[in-house]
């Protein structure tokens, strides 16, 4: 009974961080607001925000990882992450959907307004506030473009963007635009530049709900010390490296789109018009695009023990998950390994992901 009683009201508080500001503490203020939240009836507050919550849980359809990895963490870094994936999400469908030009450009520029909006009150790219306190946005400049699932994530992440920062937003959406120009990259180094912009960015959003839904002060390096906000940066790397390998044969097959730096294509001209122009990367052949995923595992390992190190900031509670769920992304590699043929979009099954949980 008690235990239920707790849930009840530590859920009301994680679901309306508007109105109850207090996180999980020690303090007389904590446990009061604990009485209130129990003694307040859910109905007696906005449905918006948990119709918003559910329309972003179906954002998670899209990605088993993202559902299996959220599930890993407690309630209130939970609704956070799905939140910020579910915001993730529809900006990258702005790039991979199948409207003109000029419909992308326009919700890109409308995203773009909507980030300025949501952090207009910071005076530096990583600061933060502690208090919880409602964005001012003007939602009617919105409503006419974008779909009802779009601007359920966009409310909720207004919620949240108080204690989040602003460089990494504008950073993921100043990306966008290579992907619009169909951009490609020569080098190791010309590919990190364009993670600079989309990839790395994800590894320090995530860090912000951590922070705060932790009520942790003394971990103030995000925006103190450059060292870790890198390190953060290439454990997005780390990750996207995994993306370009799981994405080799859709990319090509949907977009005409390689990510694979062209110094690694075996034949750089032939490979790069099969996958660009001609779009049929199954005639590389299995062993040559198993190859292709091999380097970009090599680059992803490489970037992940550089960035390991952050995971250690973190409280020794959240480490092991955050670890689990960065080797349930990278299980994509042996899944690929284990297909009879290269996957269009290799998936981890329920079974391999309970055997990297255990």
């Amino acid at each position: 009974m008690a235990g239920a009683c707790y849930d009840k009201a530590y859920g009301m508080i994680v679901s309306f961080t508007l109105i109850y500001p207090h996180q999980f503490g020690i303090s007389k203020k904590f446990i009061c607001q604990m009485f209130e939240a129990f003694a307040t009836s859910e109905c007696s507050l906005p449905s918006i925000v948990t119709e918003d919550l559910t329309s972003n849980l179906k954002s998670l359809d899209h990605s088993n990882i993202m559902a299996t990895s959220c599930y890993l963490f407690h309630y209130g870094i939970r609704m956070d992450l799905v939140s910020g994936y579910s915001f993730g999400r529809f900006t990258d469908n702005i790039i991979d959907d199948a409207s003109k030009m000029k419909v992308k450009q326009l919700k890109l520029k409308l995203f773009q307004q909507f980030i300025g909006e949501c952090f207009s009150d910071r005076k530096s790219d990583y600061e933060v506030k502690s208090e919880p306190h409602e964005v001012n946005i003007d939602w009617a400049l919105y409503e006419c473009d974008f779909t009802d699932r779009e601007m359920a994530s966009l409310r909720s992440f207004s919620r949240m963007a108080f204690f989040l920062a602003r460089k990494p937003y504008e950073e993921l959406l100043a990306g966008y635009k290579y992907d619009l120009a169909n951009t490609s990259y020569k080098t190791e180094q010309d590919i990190l530049k364009y993670f600079t912009l989309v990839a790395r960015s994800i590894g320090l959003m995530c860090i912000f709900p951590f922070l705060y839904r932790y009520n942790i002060d003394k971990y103030d390096f995000v925006e103190k010390d450059d060292n870790e906000i890198k390190k953060a940066y290439q454990l997005g790397n780390s990750l996207q490296f995994v993306n370009i390998s799981r994405d080799i044969v859709s990319d090509s097959e949907s977009w005409g789109r390689c990510y694979l730096p062209t110094d690694y294509l075996e034949d750089e001209k032939i490979d790069v018009s099969i996958l660009c122009q001609e779009k049929k990367p199954r005639s590389l052949g299995n062993d040559k695009l198993n190859r292709y995923a091999d380097k970009m595992k090599e680059l992803s390992d490489k970037h992940l023990m550089e960035a390991v190190d952050v995971i250690w900031r973190l409280p020794i509670d959240l480490r092991g998950s955050i670890l689990t769920s960065i080797e349930i992304y990278r299980g994509i590699y042996y899944t690929i390994k284990s297909s009879p043929t290269f996957p269009t979009k290799a998936k981890v099954s329920r079974w391999d992901k309970c055997k990297i949980i255990f």
